[in-house]
């Protein structure tokens, strides 16, 4: 099973409406998610990622942003997922507004777990945090999660780690 499906799944089972991706790139996973039956139920969906700015722009920025029209519910940050966060703290998110974070952005056990720690105060309980690439490909991301998280403490399914945030 691929993140996309496993995401979809948790968000059709939980009807989580409100969302943030964290380390968007190219636009995969919000593509899949918005096309599928969840975009009948989210409201919110934000993208966050710095997408460095060149001569031009980057063009996978502009693959992203090709999609607002179609999808009324998608919010584009351009900045680092820290700058995200502390921009929507208070301003536009309050704590525990969102219901699903899924983090996929630097994988080093630095950056993984500063993620976590910013976006962790927006997620309500009974939602959820997500990220990808958990395993040995990417030891830095799996050793944040189970340092901040405990092993036993979350699930992982291909890659995907969850935790359901209990507050």
């Amino acid at each position: 099973m691929k993140r996309f499906n496993i995401i979809e799944n948790i968000l059709i089972e939980n009807r989580y409406a409100r969302i943030v991706e964290v380390g968007v790139l190219k636009g995969q996973t919000l593509r899949y998610i918005l096309q599928s039956e969840c975009k009948n139920f989210i409201t919110d969906y934000w993208a966050v990622d710095p997408w460095p700015h060149q001569h031009g722009g980057d063009p996978r920025h502009r693959q992203v942003c090709r999609f607002i029209p179609f999808f009324p519910q998608l919010r584009i940050i351009r900045l680092t997922s820290v700058e995200a966060a502390q921009l929507l703290n208070n301003k536009y998110l309050s704590r525990g507004y969102l219901d699903f974070g899924f983090i996929d952005a630097d994988h080093s056990y630095e950056s993984v777990k500063e993620d976590i720690s910013v976006w962790l105060p927006h997620i309500r309980a009974g939602g959820m945090l997500t990220g990808h690439d958990y395993g040995r490909r990417y030891p830095g991301v799996k050793k944040a999660v189970d340092e901040v998280f405990g092993i036993d403490n979350i699930e992982v399914i291909n890659e995907v780690w969850i935790k359901r945030i209990d507050k």
